[in-house]
């Protein structure tokens, strides 16, 4: 038949009206009217009949070309072949046949064409005319022709809701999908009704649900990172001595022991190869070593970064730095900023109770000094003894204790920006070996005002509101060197020094 057309292009015709082809597959009339359009390709397809040309067509026979109103379409429309003979051909039935063109009671059957536009037009229709011998026979044309339709084609809605889950690049590929299979798409507020061939909408069916596991896989995979995040944090030492959390992913694979010697990108996007056994993680560029470890949280609390890992028991930890570590030479540095006197060790206090009560007064402070200075930290001194270190490091600072040394600036605990006034021997006394002990602290400072002997608590900030109290007391308001706090939860021992 193709062959056939191809022959026709090359005739000079004065005039070709239509060419009607009846295909009961959907993929053989595709198939066809692929190829169809390449030979022909001034023609189209589905075309609307142009009006015949008052003149006839050339005769194909030596017999006068037939009228142009009530006879029979000319040969080259869906009518049925001319006889073969002069005689007329016998009836195929008693009753004599009727017209060969469609009967005006049954109107033509509309169906989608294959070849879908973009998903963003309008569906664009095929009409088929059926013509036949009979009403019966048009009829059951027709049922056929609907029921094929039917095992053919399909029709499948994708809800809003489901399509709001997938990732833009998801939504991107089934559009590309439907463009690429020919499928019809329309949109009603939000939701998608796709039409086409039932096997490439079933295809789209499927993609669509990988496309749903795999983000609902992402989305338990994202709640378990979280999880595990909240509970543990494995983090790794840089070369400046800082410690880092690992990424969210690289956490989760270390704690399920997912990379037992395997890689994980930090968040520069530096690979690194991760071996347990050491806890140590190299750059596979530089070949850069790293430590590694792992932080187990408290329902309520979160380890600092810098600080060792505890037993789920252990309230207290005292840990001695090496006096080869950043850590270590970063405390040693700025005590020796404003002290001339030797380190001899440093130990870092871990004390869980202390700890958590401190963060939550600087949250407290954050959020009422949020408009002005927040929590104002700071890293101050604060001299001691032997028998006072231990209690500190057990129990915090007491405010009850002071005027143990002085109370010029009020009742409260005293720290000191520069190191070497807290060494002073009235604050931190020697032991019979000459040793004396001070605290680098943490302290939140707030918003201060000028100290005075009989200060029990900070005045109120403004007379008309009476509870809004400043937050410590200073020697100096300009150029303060001495910090009053008079709240135990303001201050952390952070470091506990011994120095000769």
């Amino acid at each position: 038949m193709l062959s056939g057309l191809n022959e026709v292009t090359s005739i000079p015709l004065f005039s070709l009206v239509q060419v009607r082809l009846v295909l009961d597959k959907i993929d053989v009339f595709s198939a066809f009217k692929e190829r169809a359009t390449r030979m022909v390709s001034n023609a189209p397809i589905r075309a609307s009949p142009p009006p015949l040309s008052p003149a006839p067509p050339p005769p194909l026979s030596p017999a006068p070309p037939p009228p142009l109103s009530p006879a029979p379409p000319p040969p080259l429309s869906p009518a049925p072949p001319p006889p073969l003979s002069p005689a007329s051909p016998p009836p195929l039935s008693p009753a004599p046949p009727p017209p060969l063109s469609p009967a005006p009671a049954l109107p033509p059957v509309a169906f989608m064409d294959a070849a879908a536009p973009s998903p963003s037009s309008p569906i664009e229709k095929s009409v088929f005319k059926i013509t036949g011998m009979s009403k019966d026979s048009i009829a059951e044309a027709k049922t056929k022709m609907k029921d094929l339709y039917q095992t053919q084609y399909s029709s499948k809605t994708f809800k809003k809701d489901q399509l709001n889950v997938l990732m833009p690049r998801d939504l991107s590929t089934l559009k590309k999908e439907m463009e690429s299979s020919g499928l019809q798409v329309q949109y009603s507020e939000g939701d998608w009704v796709v039409t086409g061939q039932t096997v490439k909408v079933n295809q789209l069916m499927d993609l669509v649900q990988s496309f749903m596991y795999a983000t609902l896989t992402r989305e338990k995979r994202s709640r378990e990172e979280e999880e595990i995040y909240r509970k543990v944090t494995w983090c790794f030492q840089r070369l400046n001595g800082k410690w880092e959390k690992l990424p969210k992913e690289a956490n989760y694979q270390l704690e399920k022991r997912i990379t037992e010697t395997g890689k994980y990108l930090d968040e520069q996007g530096i690979e690194w190869v991760v071996n347990l056994q050491k806890m140590e993680a190299t750059d596979k560029l530089s070949t850069e070593n790293v430590a590694l470890k792992r932080l187990k949280h408290l329902p309520d609390f979160n380890f600092p970064l810098y600080w060792d890992n505890m037993a789920p028991d252990e309230i207290l930890k005292v840990v001695p730095l090496l006096p080869s570590s950043e850590e270590y030479e970063e405390v040693k540095l700025d005590f020796e900023a404003t002290c001339s006197k030797a380190i001899l060790k440093i130990e870092r206090v871990q004390n869980i109770h202390l700890r958590r009560s401190y963060e939550a007064q600087l949250k407290h402070i954050m959020d009422k000094n949020k408009q002005t200075e927040g929590a104002n930290e700071k890293l101050l001194y604060h001299g001691t003894t032997q028998e006072n270190a231990t209690s500190i490091m057990n129990t915090g600072f007491n405010r009850r204790f002071s005027g143990q040394n002085a109370t010029s600036f009020g009742k409260g605990t005293y720290f000191a920006l520069n190191a070497n006034y807290s060494a002073h021997p009235t604050y931190s006394k020697p032991d019979d070996n000459g040793t004396q002990l001070m605290f680098s602290s943490r302290v939140l400072t707030g918003l201060y005002t000028l100290g005075n002997k009989d200060m029990i608590v900070p005045p109120p900030r403004n007379v008309k509101n009476p509870h809004e109290r400043f937050d410590s007391a200073v020697d100096n308001l300009d150029r303060p060197n001495m910090f009053v706090v008079f709240h135990d939860n303001q201050a952390y021992p952070d470091y506990l020094l011994t120095f000769k």
